[in-house]
């Protein structure tokens, strides 16, 4: 839950596998409207490769920080201990949490072939992926279970889309190598036409 922040629910946005297929459909596309030696095309490969391949998400959970906020909190926010009016609102501290990750961001917001039925609201800051808990007590322990709790649930979300991504990865060198020889036969075969069309 964001409180202090506008961001978004984590791995919701879109289907991950849905997103590699459509890449793979968009190279070929690409590489039809590219400059290719044809006669060289590995170096073409290699530097198509380091283009489209998508660096695996990693979140540094040793380095996460915090800090803390104020807020108004509204009244159906709160536990059912507090003594609080409905429509209404009332302050409380917020203790924000800034966790360091690498790798490609939009992954958060896709959803792997398989996954959890479970997401959290974040914000991208920087390097940092950023929730926000309510403090309702100061008992410091208690918060450290809810954010170890979050911070789990997102690592292993990110193994079921590290995995499909390593997949795709993987997968890439022969598809791009496909295309690109599809790509020079086409053309081969065109210019031979062209040739004996001017002949």
């Amino acid at each position: 839950m964001l409180i202090n922040r506008s961001g978004f629910r984590l791995f919701a946005e879109y289907d991950l596998g849905d997103a590699l297929s459509a890449q793979l459909k968009k190279a070929v596309n690409e590489i039809s409207q590219k400059e290719i030696d044809c006669e060289n095309s590995k170096s073409f490969i290699e530097s198509y490769l380091k283009e489209i391949t998508i660096e695996r998400l990693i979140l540094d959970s040793e380095a996460v920080t915090a800090r803390m906020e104020k807020a108004m909190i509204p009244a159906e926010y709160f536990p059912g201990t507090f003594m609080t009016d409905r429509g209404n609102s009332y302050e409380k501290p917020i203790a924000v949490f800034s966790v360091p990750f690498t790798g490609d961001k939009q992954l958060f917001n896709s959803r792997p072939s398989t996954f959890m039925m479970w997401s959290e609201e974040v914000a991208i800051e920087g390097n940092n992926l950023v929730f926000e808990i309510i403090v309702f007590s100061e008992d410091a322990d208690k918060i450290k279970v809810e954010r170890d709790g979050i911070i789990s649930k997102i690592n292993q979300q990110l193994v079921n889309i590290n995995n499909q991504v390593d997949a795709y990865n993987a997968s890439l060198p022969k598809n791009i190598t496909d295309i690109v020889n599809a790509e020079c036969k086409k053309r081969s075969s065109e210019s031979d036409l062209l040739s004996k069309l001017n002949s």
